[in-house]
């Protein structure tokens, strides 16, 4: 079950972030600077998803100025794959030149599990009361500031989404299911993220 939704949480994203109008402007329609955000994706098998999914999410708000691959690739690259990016030393954020916010992401948990009532929150659903399972995923979140002297970690949490569903009745039920659910997991984090960066800290 979770290995069949997983493989249709990539489809819909992938489907979900065609063309469409986003905004890759570093400026507000005011001509003031955005914050420009640098996106570190989680490392396992969702991480291209729902970094694209993201990026496209924020883009399509327009209040965040999202650096793009070709900007952070090569920096990752001289990196490494060893990086911890929730580890108490932060030297490692001097290394992004411009970037005014870090955003890192690593996927925790992601599972079917049975349903029971009050357990789980926030729970999406419009049938709670018919539903026997839910999809659970959990992403740390951790957001950096880089925009004043020193670089400081200014958020981090453990982002949980939560989505009740019934036994499948069809293909087109489950479909429908997977692309719901993805789209509020992505949305909300998106405005999660924005939340933070636009708020007091």
């Amino acid at each position: 079950m979770i290995r069949s939704i997983t493989c249709l949480f990539l489809i819909f994203l992938s489907s979900a972030c065609g063309p469409r109008y986003v905004d890759y402007f570093p400026y507000t329609d005011e001509g003031e600077l955005k914050p420009k955000v640098v996106l570190v994706p989680p490392s396992n098998e969702l991480a291209t998803e729902i970094d694209v999914g993201l990026r496209q999410q924020l883009m399509h708000h327009g209040d965040l100025y999202v650096l793009s691959s070709e900007d952070t690739t090569p920096v990752f690259q001289k990196m490494g794959n060893n990086t911890d990016w929730f580890s108490p030393n932060i030297e490692f954020t001097k290394k992004f030149k411009g970037a005014d916010y870090i955003v890192a992401l690593d996927v925790i948990d992601q599972q079917v599990v049975p349903y029971e009532r009050g357990k789980y929150y926030p729970l999406y659903s419009a049938r709670a009361q018919q539903c026997n399972q839910v999809w659970v995923i959990k992403i740390r979140v951790r957001i950096f500031e880089l925009c004043q002297e020193s670089s400081r970690v200014i958020h981090q949490e453990v982002f949980c989404s939560n989505h009740a569903f019934e036994a499948f009745s069809g293909e087109r039920s489950e479909d429908l299911y997977v692309s719901t659910a993805t789209k509020r997991m992505i949305r909300d984090l998106a405005e999660r993220i924005e939340l933070v960066i636009k708020g007091p800290h």
